[in-house]
């Protein structure tokens, strides 16, 4: 199964989500209440939780500027956490 998002008519592939159930993936829903959590069901019943990680990474000069959705949601150009390099990137 593949998970896509578009953005300015694009598609861009986020991520791909190998047969980890017997018989393989007969059903995908999402959490109503909580986000980024996914359900997948297969042929033998058996039901698997996922919680997709999101995050945002970005260089600036000699800066990494880091944020992961699943603690904070902070906007660009703001960031969670900064790492400073000796030299620029």
């Amino acid at each position: 199964m593949e998970l896509w998002a578009d953005n300015n008519c694009h598609w861009h592939l986020k991520q791909s989500i190998g047969p980890r159930l017997a018989g393989g993936i007969t059903r995908a829903v999402w959490h109503p209440e909580e986000p980024l959590t996914l359900y997948l069901s297969g042929t033998a019943a058996a039901i698997v939780r996922m919680e997709l990680q999101a995050a945002a990474a970005v260089v600036d000069g000699s800066s990494i500027l880091y944020t992961p959705f699943s603690n904070a949601n902070v906007p660009p150009p703001m960031t969670l956490h900064m790492l400073e390099a000796p030299q620029p990137l």
